[in-house]
């Protein structure tokens, strides 16, 4: 079984005052991102959905919500694919 490596970045929201040269995702330093829940990646729904379906998949990169037992790395479930949207318009509401 051959495993892959991973450049994982775990990602912290900040305010505008602690914003920082990060970024690394779009510069391809790293290849997986990885959250406590998925309200620590937004609370905009929109844009939340955005990253988890098109941008992330798009840019390579593998999601994990720890919390939220959300892996991009392994076959999601219809279920999984189904409650991830409604978690996330929960946190925004």
């Amino acid at each position: 079984m051959e495993h892959q490596v991973y450049q994982t970045a775990i990602y912290l929201r900040l305010s505008r005052d602690d914003e920082g040269d990060g970024e690394c995702a779009k510069n391809g330093k790293i290849n997986c991102i990885v959250v406590k829940d998925f309200s620590r990646l937004g609370r905009n729904f929109q844009k939340t959905e955005e990253y988890m379906q098109r941008i992330f998949p798009k840019m390579g990169i593998r999601f994990i919500s720890v919390m939220d037992c959300y892996d991009t790395g392994r076959q999601l479930t219809a279920s999984e694919r189904l409650t991830a949207p409604l978690i996330n318009l929960e946190a925004e509401w």
